[in-house]
């Protein structure tokens, strides 16, 4: 019952990350996506730590690897909206995970 609760909320966040960059610019922008990379981090070690009692930095190199795939991609692509960066940063980071 919980699940199929989750997923209005989750589409609701979908939506409102894909419209961000259309209601925010500049600076504003940068800070709620800077804002969205903290959250999520945040989340991941809640779950980790907060709910399993596991103390793993192992995430922390996936962060990494995602603010830096961010860097990259600011730096070569800086059209490129920030949302969109996040979640290219993000698929990297779990091709890395992956392998």
């Amino acid at each position: 019952m919980l699940q199929r609760a989750g997923v209005p909320l989750l589409a609701g966040f979908a939506l409102a990350a894909v419209l961000m960059p259309l209601v925010f610019s500049g600076s504003s922008l940068f800070t709620w996506t800077t804002a969205a990379a903290w959250v999520l981090f945040a989340t991941a070690t809640s779950v980790l730590f907060g709910w399993t009692g596991l103390l793993s930095f192992g995430q922390a190199a996936f962060f990494g690897m995602g603010a830096y795939t961010m860097a990259l991609l600011n730096q070569e692509m800086p059209d490129l909206p920030g949302v969109a960066m996040l979640v290219v940063a993000a698929v990297v980071a779990a091709v890395v995970a992956a392998l």
